[in-house]
């Protein structure tokens, strides 16, 4: 997959707009699929059965949404099967029986060579994302960057909330790696007092300076340079300049800041 054709891993459900060209990338089959297809008894099933692989190629899931169908989709679809496609269709329109769904489920990720995550691949995942999460501390950042990985290596996504522990899970272990090298760093005496005046309110606005020194600049206005150097002239008065910064970087940022 490229770049545009990633923004709807992860989806559970179709989105609310889908342009011409990509309902005709992911739901066009390609040889081996429409063999796939054509093996099925009614062009129903036929339909039904396109719906899943093309829904699981647009998304890395399989589809099991009680939503209408977009016809937009239908009737490609439908031009694809040579049968006319139902005017308003929900998946559970075309799954009468509960069986066949989980059957057209499974037929297309072995059509499309996807597995489940298995112990393997999950210890993979952990790894993958300890490193990402050195350059992508954003949770939202991590859990799509996981998505990818997944799906380039012909994984069925799993439950949101189990990709979202992973980059969690993730994002801890790179905060204990930064913690125990600044804790090396920097005697305990030092931390102490940034604790302190980091949690004190400041004075104009009322939030923390920890809070203050989070927010990113809104404009490169010079006003925003001002107080981004007020933002270093209090770090030096913390003392933050006295450390060994470079015996804070993890080799993930050392080797991105020599390259």
């Amino acid at each position: 997959m490229g770049g545009w054709d990633q923004r709807y891993l992860g989806f559970g459900a179709f989105p609310e707009t889908l342009s011409p060209l990509e309902i005709e990338h992911f739901f066009t089959a390609s040889a081996g699929e429409a063999a796939a297809i054509s093996g099925r008894r009614t062009p129903v099933n036929r339909m039904a059965f396109a719906l899943q692989l093309g829904f699981l190629k647009m998304t890395g899931r399989t589809l099991n949404s009680v939503q209408i169908v977009p016809p937009a989709v239908l009737e490609h679809l439908g031009r694809q099967i040579g049968a006319p496609p139902p005017r308003v269709a929900s998946i559970r329109a075309f799954y009468r029986r509960r069986r066949t769904l989980f059957d057209h489920q499974e037929s297309a990720r072995q059509a499309l060579g996807r597995g489940p995550l298995n112990d393997h691949a999950e210890r993979g995942l952990t790894a993958y994302l300890r490193r990402e999460a050195a350059a992508a501390y954003d949770v939202t950042e991590l859990m799509t960057r996981a998505r990818i990985w997944l799906v380039g290596r012909n994984y069925v996504l799993p439950r949101e909330r189990d990709i979202r522990r992973q980059a969690l899970a993730a994002r801890r272990h790179q905060e204990q790696r930064i913690y125990s090298a600044i804790e090396a760093a920097a005697p305990l005496s030092l931390r102490q007092d940034w604790v302190a005046k980091l949690a004190e309110a400041r004075e104009h606005d009322q939030i923390t300076h920890l809070e203050w020194l989070s927010a990113t600049p809104a404009t490169r206005s010079a006003k925003a340079l001002e107080e981004q150097l007020k933002k270093v002239e209090f770090l030096r008065g913390l003392g933050a300049d006295r450390v060994n910064l470079a015996a804070c970087l993890l080799p993930a940022w050392s080797s991105t800041a020599s390259g």
